[in-house]
């Protein structure tokens, strides 16, 4: 979303009006909380719940697969497990020319591949076998380690390495030890001693129809038959439960005063200020998420041109994706070589006491809440002219894909265009004041060993 600028492309689509995505009846609708799904997903005889969404003319296909059981579902000696499943799914799905995605959030590991529309079919078949009774013998020994060291070098580099990671982590902590406690991309010394018995297991826990759930969009008359024949066909399994791991109770760390551990590979001190997020159906989520927005595009003029070590570390003036259901949002900044922190701490502060005591403008918050019913628009809504954006910019369709599972995964409502489009500028004033009060915003610093 816009306010980490995960999907940043999108803002090229910034014309949408209405337009037309045809749905395909697949089957039964899905029931939520005893209604039918808003969403349109429709439940296969195996219990895997399918959304297809045609739009004639888009030279690329894109599949996006959830699967129950995610970082929120890691054992308590094995921190980043979902992860591994991730990489080791999104190994079978690989391929030249092909755009994946492969990651576990909370309750779900998330698989999405985009693809020229031909290689459809065959992705199908593998998304198939890899849902079907076979698919956890069907990973060999080696497989499965090659994932798990790729997962294991991205969880120390994010524990060790890169600032941005570290710093968030350590900022989110001091807030909330119990949030952090188990970082989804896992805990390099538990990733070390996971083997390919165990996360084959934890794969056959998962690979299952009724764990499922599945968004495709492309061109062709046929492409529901082709995705109902081809994923309906996979037998339904038994599958052992899923468990869940109850966070250590914890007092949080005092917010405001800033933490300063050192690193041997700075130059510079780099600072990050976290802000609890609300959850979507707490009071004030849809105003913080405006005001997020704002904060996003404020950060970006406030503090400047990004100075490249920024990209490097992972560091951007504000990281916060709420389509990964994040708890925290994180200002950020690097500052120039040999600066003290003071002045980087400054920076920050000043930053979040602007958006706070000041509150946003009028037209800043129209702009925020403009470019958010943009990224917001669901497939079935874009005109021709956005339509033909995605046709000849795949990442874009990679990102418009994955929003139903989004917005299913989440609990946000169908109507949350409208409901944003309801929140007042009063409103967005009063969320800022309330989450980015003094007590309730941690500073951490990592700042360069002393030479």
């Amino acid at each position: 979303m816009a306010v980490m600028r995960p999907l940043t492309a999108l803002l090229l689509a910034a014309c949408l009006a209405r337009g037309l995505a045809a749905q395909e009846p697949l089957g039964p609708p899905v029931a939520v909380d005893g209604a039918v799904d808003p969403l349109g997903f429709r439940s296969l005889d195996n219990g895997l719940a399918l959304r297809v969404d045609r739009r004639d003319g888009l030279p690329h296909a894109s599949l996006w697969l959830t699967l129950d059981g995610g970082a929120a579902h890691d054992p308590a000696d094995a921190a980043g497990l979902a992860q591994v499943l991730a990489t080791a799914c999104a190994d079978r799905v690989a391929g030249d020319e092909r755009i994946v995605s492969a990651t576990a959030l909370g309750d779900a590991v998330w698989l999405g591949v985009t693809l020229p529309a031909p290689a459809l079919p065959a992705l199908l078949a593998t998304v198939a076998a890899l849902l079907g009774p076979d698919a956890p013998v069907s990973f060999d020994d080696a497989a499965l380690v090659r994932a798990r060291d790729r997962a294991l070098l991205r969880a120390d580099d994010e524990a060790h390495v890169l600032p941005g990671p570290m710093l968030r982590r350590s900022a989110a902590a001091r807030l909330d030890p119990r949030a952090e406690s188990r970082p989804p991309g896992g805990e390099p010394e538990q990733l070390a001693q996971l083997t390919p018995e165990r996360i084959r297991a934890a794969l056959a826990a998962r690979l299952a129809p009724q764990r499922a759930a599945c968004v495709i969009v492309g061109a062709g008359a046929e492409l529901a038959d082709l995705a109902r024949a081809a994923l309906g066909a996979v037998a339904r399994r038994a599958v052992p439960p899923l468990g869940t791991v109850a966070p250590a109770a914890a007092a949080p760390a005092p917010a405001g005063a800033a933490a300063m551990p050192t690193h041997p590979l700075l130059d510079a001190p780099f600072m990050v200020a976290a802000v609890p997020a609300p959850a979507f159906g707490e009071d004030g989520y849809l105003p913080f998420l405006i005001g997020m927005e704002v904060a996003r595009v404020r950060a970006a003029r406030v503090l400047g041109t990004v100075r490249g070590g920024e990209l490097r570390a992972e560091l951007p003036p504000l990281w916060w994706d709420p389509t990964r259901g994040e708890r925290f949002a994180f200002l950020e900044r690097r500052g120039q070589d040999g600066d003290e922190v003071g002045r980087v701490e400054a920076e920050l502060r000043s930053l979040v006491a602007g958006l706070r005591d000041g509150g946003p403008t009028v037209p800043e918050i129209q702009s925020a809440l403009g470019a958010l019913l943009n990224e917001l628009r669901p497939l079935a809504e874009l005109d021709d002219r956005t339509a033909a954006l995605l046709a000849g910019h795949p990442a874009l369709l990679h990102a418009r894909a994955r929003l139903p599972l989004v917005y299913r995964r989440l609990g946000w409502p169908a109507d949350l265009r409208r409901a944003l489009g309801e929140v007042t500028v009063a409103q967005v004033q009063a969320a800022l004041r309330q989450f980015l009060a003094a007590d309730r915003v941690g500073y951490v610093a990592l700042l360069p060993e002393p030479r």
